[in-house]
């Protein structure tokens, strides 16, 4: 009976302890044409935009494009962008860029609802990070806004819902071990 038990918690604890992690989805609009309005070339990642624009080059000078070749996103004409998400969002940052302005990312629940609030004061000429808590909270919309015209982002960076991903070779593991307790079962049994 005890050899049972010791191989049934062994079987438990792999199965736990082994769980996977899905890796965060990255967008870095990199692919895109200058002026191209962004709206739902993301959407199989599960994220929608309103008032997006992508950029090839920036002639702004609050802050240098981030490397060669890259592609960054701005608000146009507007004071805010909106991000829209298919399901709820457990961890979220992006890079921003502002000419000595606050922005903030105001958070939203499914029914459209604020539930959260998250603001930084943007330097000139610098990429900051900008990481809400979204611990406990149910967040579908985000809309990025400030006292500035224009504003850049870049690399959008994500999950959604659960972020735990079984493995097969956990679950491969879980099955084999309860196989060997049947066996062992029917064993004495006999």
């Amino acid at each position: 009976m005890r050899k049972v038990l010791a191989s049934i918690l062994v079987t438990v604890f792999l199965a736990i302890g082994s769980a996977a992690y899905a890796l965060p989805t990255v967008i870095n609009f990199d692919g895109l044409g200058s002026y191209e309005a962004i709206t739902n070339q993301y959407a199989a990642d599960g994220i929608n935009f309103e008032n997006a624009i992508a950029l090839t080059s920036w002639n702004y000078s609050f802050a240098p494009m981030r490397y060669t070749g890259n592609v960054v996103a701005y608000s146009g004409s507007s004071s805010s962008s909106t991000f829209l998400f298919d399901q709820d969002v457990t961890y979220f940052t992006l890079l921003v860029t502002a000419s000595n302005y606050s922005l903030s990312l105001n958070m939203y629940d499914g029914a459209n609802s604020l539930i959260r609030t998250y603001s930084s004061y943007i330097s000139q000429g610098i990429w900051h990070s900008m990481t809400p808590d979204l611990t406990g909270v149910n967040v579908r919309k985000i809309v990025l806004s400030g006292n500035a015209d224009q504003f850049g982002y870049d690399e959008i960076t994500y999950n959604l819902g659960n972020s735990v991903v079984p493995e097969p070779a956990t679950l491969l593991l879980l099955g084999s071990g309860l196989l060997g307790l049947v066996g062992i079962r029917k064993r004495r049994s006999s």
